[in-house]
């Protein structure tokens, strides 16, 4: 609402009042007033003489509140997966350094480079969650729209089989398109461990590890409804 629908409000709030008095006088009366934020019913009402605009904005309940929140996690995942999908492949390689930098399961990650189709990306250390004995991690990322098929990971598989040179070692295959049905049948009948992750167990291992997200709280005070409903019975 701006200044002159405002004055015209209340030359007509005057007006049923049967008050002589000049509305905008009477307005000027209440800018200081206006100009403080202050609550009517769920609304926020506030006056800005710099834009001459009075501003109402709903305020939320503590339940609307809460229950926006509990949304808000819920679309944690998808919200990393369209991040993802939309960095560029340097900054998709250096996401993945960060990511496998952070988890318990990988350790000494280090990119390096961009390499041609089947190379190693990345390489690190992957650690076995329950006999905690480490292996050598060796990484390739396909940050594509497509889905990977068979024959990128067995190309990959003989990178790992090369540069391992006979130690033991685990494949990290990441595609952001997903993989082939083929290509799942291929990582699972390998010799060697090829773990296969798409863009849904990316953003899940980030979420399970607070990686790329921060916590939220909101602070305030509420009725207790409880002490209330234990007085009126």
């Amino acid at each position: 609402m701006t200044k002159n629908e405002l004055i015209s409000f209340t030359r007509e709030y005057l007006n049923e009042l049967g008050e002589p008095d000049d509305p905008v006088v009477k307005f000027e009366s209440w800018e200081s007033t206006l100009g403080k934020s202050f609550m009517v019913d769920d609304y926020s009402v506030k006056y800005n003489p710099y834009t001459e605009l009075l501003n109402v904005q709903w305020i939320p309940s503590w339940e609307n509140i809460e229950w926006a929140a509990e949304m808000r996690i819920q679309r944690l995942s998808e919200e990393l997966r369209d991040l993802i999908s939309s960095l560029s492949p340097e900054e998709f390689e250096l996401l993945l350094k960060q990511v496998f930098s952070r988890v318990p399961w990988a350790k000494d990650v280090r990119v390096t480079g961009r390499s041609g189709d089947g190379g190693i990306d990345f390489t690190g250390k992957f650690i076995e969650k329950h006999s905690g004995v480490e292996f050598l991690l060796f990484g390739q990322a396909k940050h594509w729209s497509s889905k990977v098929g068979s024959d990128p990971i067995r190309t990959f598989l003989g990178s790992v089989t090369i540069t391992a040179r006979a130690r033991a070692a685990v494949g990290i295959f990441v595609s952001t398109g997903g993989f082939t049905n083929d290509a799942r049948e291929a990582a699972q009948g390998s010799p060697t461990k090829i773990v296969l992750m798409d863009s849904d167990q990316l953003a899940e291992a980030m979420l399970q590890n607070g990686i790329g997200i921060s916590d939220a709280s909101i602070r305030g005070k509420r009725i207790d409804n409880g002490f209330w409903h234990d007085i009126q019975g």
